[in-house]
């Protein structure tokens, strides 16, 4: 099982959040709703959430 978020500086206010989850139940069944996505945020708002979290 894998799961992977890669964050990537887009453009020069921009963050893409890149998510890639390909692990399997034993009844082969993905264990994520959506395995594969990609979200997008402003920079500053993305600061702001990762403060409030901590």
């Amino acid at each position: 099982m894998s799961f992977k978020i890669n964050f990537e500086l887009h453009d020069i206010d921009k963050i893409k959040i890149l998510l890639e989850g390909r692990g399997k139940l034993e009844n082969g069944a993905n264990i994520w709703t959506s395995p594969y996505g990609c979200y997008e945020i402003n920079y500053s708002d993305f600061v702001s959430e990762v403060q409030h979290f901590f």
